[in-house]
């Protein structure tokens, strides 16, 4: 029996990575690495984008429903033609909605009967509304437009316009949509 030959290898098979194939390696991963960091900035963003929409639709809904709850003052023709309310503050020309702002008659005793007026509910609704609006988003601008009659449906136009900051392709950092041309605006049609 002849002994069993052990291979012998030479030294050109038997060599590791080079310096060089490691240092490419680490210059790959690293700008994977960077990719993903945009990557998550970017979806980041892209959800604070999606929650301002989110709570303006749901604030609009919102005052939709307690218009739809007050129908003794808004479809009684007695609603204000217009009104516009931004940063907190109603402003309506007809003086309506901003007489007794901020007196929530609910819990108050009313003079002489010990109930809210349709007026006095309409009222702390729209600036109860309003003042929330402004904390959830404070670069809001809301306008709403009644019309209608005893002949026609009544109906309201509520438009909110705010500034939505947002990234764009290629950074990693929002932008200020004012300079971008990014002012967003939501419309809802509301039958009180």
């Amino acid at each position: 029996m002849k002994p069993r030959a052990i291979p012998q290898y030479h030294a050109a098979t038997q060599r590791g990575f080079t310096l060089v194939e490691v240092l490419i390696a680490v210059l790959i991963f690293s700008i994977a690495l960077l990719g993903l960091g945009g990557l998550q900035a970017l979806s980041l963003v892209s959800t604070q984008v999606a929650r301002t929409r989110s709570v303006v639709a749901l604030q609009a809904n919102s005052l939709a429903a307690v218009m739809q709850g007050n129908r003794a003052f808004w479809r009684a023709g007695s609603a204000p033609a217009t009104f516009n309310a931004s940063g907190g503050i109603i402003t309506d020309p007809s003086g309506l909605l901003t007489a007794g702002a901020g007196t929530n008659c609910v819990f108050a005793t009313a003079p002489t009967s010990g109930q809210c007026t349709a007026q006095q509910i309409a009222s702390f609704d729209v600036q109860t509304w309003s003042t929330t609006m402004n904390a959830l988003v404070p670069t809001y601008n809301a306008t709403v437009g009644c019309a209608g009659g005893v002949t026609a449906p009544f109906t309201c136009t509520l438009t909110i316009v705010w500034t939505e900051r947002f990234a764009t392709r290629g950074t990693t950092a929002e932008a200020n949509s004012s300079a971008t041309g990014g002012l967003r605006s939501y419309t809802l049609y509301i039958v009180p």
